[in-house]
């Protein structure tokens, strides 16, 4: 009886620990904490693409956090690049769309201002971690070579609390994607290997298969290689070869050696005479 208490209370104390535990992971990674909600500052922004992004998603700004993702979706652009929402042009959009865009609202703590040199772009935080969103505003001068070059501010782009709502509720918003923040990707190494081997696939299919006719070829004795490893008379003979080649060698440099030494002595003899004999 005092047995099946204890394997009770123990089941009913695990049950306990993993729902504190999903509970805390789903309130400090999964969601962003309460005091993140409605900050002030709405910046749109243009991603590349949206592996490993979600709303949630934190805004790093030169490495300090000072936000999250709020929205993310995808939208059509026209040949300007204005967004084309379909609520206002239904089966018209599939004419006059060009490219389709994915559409990035950050809430940010700060307004910031950007010059031509920033950077923003999407990293894995760590390696098992998840992705988050890195912001370098720029700055206005930079140096090059030890010349100081001024970089250009540019305008950027920052939503109303009710362009938001309207951008959420109703698609619509006038916006143009040239006009916004464009991100780029830095990928992980481990994703960065798998995108070259899928890339890649075909040639080193053809790289293993040749491999492998190679090792076959060896281990059925066909060919010169195979014939070395495999066949010790060869082996051997190609051992005298070696060391015949090396006294060979041995031999020439001590014909050589020979032979500048009695040069040597006919220069000096020559000379001797020249001297003694008229």
């Amino acid at each position: 009886m005092m047995k099946n208490k204890i394997i009770i209370i123990t089941v009913i104390i695990g049950i306990i620990f993993w729902i504190v535990l999903l509970g805390i992971g789903a309130f400090t990674i999964f969601m962003p904490a309460k005091k993140d909600l409605n900050l002030p500052y709405y910046l749109p922004v243009i991603l590349e693409n949206a592996h490993g992004i979600q709303q949630g998603t934190r805004v790093n700004i030169l490495g300090v956090d000072q936000g999250y993702i709020k929205l993310i979706d995808y939208y059509p652009v026209d040949k300007e690049g204005n967004f084309i929402f379909i609520s206002e042009c239904m089966d018209l959009c599939k004419e006059i769309t060009v490219e389709q865009v994915i559409l990035g609202v950050l809430n940010i703590r700060k307004k910031l201002d950007f010059y031509e040199n920033y950077k923003l772009y999407t990293r894995y935080d760590n390696v098992i971690g998840g992705k988050v969103l890195e912001i370098d505003p720029g700055s206005k001068y930079t140096k090059n070579h030890n010349r100081v070059i001024e970089n250009k501010k540019i305008d950027i782009k920052y939503l109303e609390s009710n362009e938001l709502l309207n951008l959420i509720l109703n698609q619509k918003i006038e916006l143009n994607k040239n006009a916004l923040l464009q991100s780029t990707n830095y990928d992980d190494p481990v994703t960065i290997i798998s995108y070259f081997i899928y890339e890649n696939r075909e040639t080193l299919r053809q790289i293993f298969k040749n491999t492998a006719d190679i090792t076959y070829k060896i281990n059925r004795g066909k060919g010169t290689i195979a014939l070395l490893i495999n066949d010790d008379k060869i082996l051997s003979n190609t051992d005298t070869t070696l060391l015949e080649g090396i006294l060979l060698v041995k031999d020439l440099r001590e014909i050589l050696e020979s032979l500048r030494e009695n040069n040597i002595l006919s220069k000096a003899l020559y000379g001797s005479s020249s001297v003694i004999l008229p």
